[in-house]
């Protein structure tokens, strides 16, 4: 193995590579339709080109939330603005968390990620950052001390450190040669709070960029480099709450106190926690744009999509222009919606399959009238859901897929011995029938686990915890025996993703009645299940 796969093979332990914005992983990820949300992207483009010519005595917003609740396109408007960035070379680093990742779904990759990227955008910093990750003051004196202090933050916990490394495939020139040095610096780095790790891998580096530039001042903001947007999305993806409140005030702290020359934008749902912070942390330089409170530019942006996308429905299944659908069709969908993008888009993927006309028809006479802003969005999930062959089994399926971060096509096969049912893949990204098999399986959107995990919302379609592992078990077992004694012959499973499913039900252990055969079967399972392994 050569020395560059070594480093890219430790340096891609600790970075969300599917969380940048540019990821294959994130090639089928929702941009803004054309047209659509220009009022939102002309402000957000406003602030970034106010960067470049701002002075410290009048700053303009540094610091912009983009709020919204489930489905008002955050993420996409996110996605266009960072590859507008990216063209325009002003997107300095970009996360997006996803709560169905488990390299995305927490903290402990979040400032590597972004300073590998820094590295790779403002090529001054990279020497800086480099050596930081070496434990040097420059390439050759080692006695820099990487983790200087900070002025406080608000108090909040440290994120968990992992115990063990991931499993983490290697991208293209993911080497920038950070590990050069004998000790593994960035392994102590992602024990510290994110205080200290954006200091030393991001702040501190762009600041000896600057002096080495020799920048009149030593404060940061005297030079604002090109690339100066931070895009965050999907905040609220994160599952721990105390690490999205650490992510809020150490961004905070980094722009207030240390000057960090960026455009940070941060989008999420307005969960309680995350707007208490918010307004905590309110300065001049903060500005919130709040989706919800543009309905109206939503709807119209909606109806756009809509005609778009019928049109192109039309022409591919021979539909006369102008017959159908019927404009109050269109009406009934874009209140339907109520902003709600997430609406528009599951709706058309239901509709735009064998049978538009009749889906069109099924879906305005299911329309509820009520103010609740997901009862509508239940509607299709359930619709969807009903039309599976075995409606219990597909929600078995989603809840599995969302309970097990490594699940991929191919284990749902050996689980259930059949294949997904297609009429699930309305609810997945880039879903084909004849896709891999050893693709993973991701959902389009949250609110399709919201929907699983609430009952009133569900309602005879919910499946709770004891019956979805006392429903999953057999499966597990006939799965666990089939393959425990092979686990070297490059089975589907690793021995990591089987010890994970295997601690999954000793946790579980106390929902099974003493005395069934579940209980007996799990019992028995420690005794001859393979050690946890050693990754080399």
């Amino acid at each position: 193995m050569g020395v560059q796969t070594i480093k890219a093979r430790r340096w891609a332990r600790y970075t969300a590579y599917g969380a940048i914005h540019n990821s294959p992983k994130r090639h089928s990820d929702p941009r803004c339709h054309p047209q659509n949300r220009e009022e939102i992207q002309t402000r957000i483009l406003e602030l970034v080109k106010a960067m470049e010519s701002q002075s410290s005595d009048h700053p303009s917003a540094r610091i912009i939330w983009l709020s919204g609740s489930f489905g008002t396109g955050k993420s996409a408007i996110q996605q266009t603005i960072a590859e507008e960035c990216y063209e325009a070379g002003t997107l300095a680093a970009s996360f997006f968390f996803s709560h169905q990742s488990s390299e995305r779904n927490n903290s402990r990759r979040f400032v590597p990620t972004i300073a590998w990227q820094v590295a790779k955008t403002i090529p001054d910093a990279h020497q800086h950052i480099e050596a930081t990750a070496m434990g040097l003051t420059d390439s050759r004196t080692p006695s820099y001390d990487p983790f200087p202090s900070v002025p406080s933050v608000p108090s909040v916990p440290k994120p968990t450190p992992p115990t063990t490394a991931t499993n983490y495939p290697l991208q293209p020139d993911l080497s920038v040669g950070l590990f050069r040095g004998k000790g593994d610096v960035l392994a102590s780095l992602v024990e510290k709070d994110l205080a200290s790790q954006l200091s030393a891998f991001i702040i501190e580096p762009l600041k000896l960029a600057a002096n080495n530039n020799k920048f009149e001042s030593q404060d940061t903001s005297s030079h604002m480099p090109q690339p100066n947007v931070l895009i965050v999305d999907g905040l609220d993806e994160c599952k721990d709450e105390e690490q999205q409140l650490e992510i809020i005030a150490a961004l905070h702290a980094a722009v207030i106190e240390h000057k960090l020359p960026f455009l940070i934008i941060i989008s999420s749902r307005p969960e309680e926690a995350i707007e208490r912070c918010f307004s905590q942390l309110w300065s001049p330089i903060f500005e919130r744009i709040d989706l919800d409170k543009m309905s109206q530019n939503a709807d119209k942006d909606i109806e756009l999509v809509l005609h778009a996308t019928f049109h192109d429905i039309c022409k591919r299944h021979d539909i006369a222009p102008g017959k159908w659908p019927e404009e109050g069709d269109i009406a009934q969908l874009v209140r339907n919606a109520s902003g709600h993008f997430i609406y528009m888009a599951i709706a058309l993927k239901l509709i735009n399959g064998p049978y538009p006309q009749e889906i069109l028809k099924t879906i305005v006479a299911k329309s509820r009238n009520t103010g609740h802003p997901s009862a509508h969005l239940d509607v299709l999930y359930s619709l969807i859901l009903k039309r599976c062959n075995n409606p219990k089994q597909a929600v078995i399926t989603l809840l599995a897929i969302n309970q097990y971060s490594w699940f991929r096509r191919i284990d749902v096969e050996h689980f259930f011995h059949e294949e997904i049912d297609t009429n699930l893949f309305p609810l997945f990204k880039s879903m084909e029938a004849r896709a891999d098999t050893d693709s993973h399986v991701v959902f389009y959107h949250k609110s399709v686990t919201d929907f699983l995990d609430d009952p009133l919302r569900s309602e005879e379609l919910y499946v709770g915890q004891h019956t979805f592992y006392e429903e999953i078990l057999p499966y597990y077992l006939d799965f666990y025996n089939g393959t425990s004694e092979r686990l070297d012959d490059n089975q589907v499973f690793t021995r990591e993703q089987l010890q994970e499913l295997h601690d999954d039900f000793l946790s579980i252990r106390p929902c099974f009645v003493v005395g069934t055969i579940f209980s007996r079967d799990v019992v028995k399972l420690p005794l001859g299940f393979p050690s946890r392994p050693t990754r080399v």
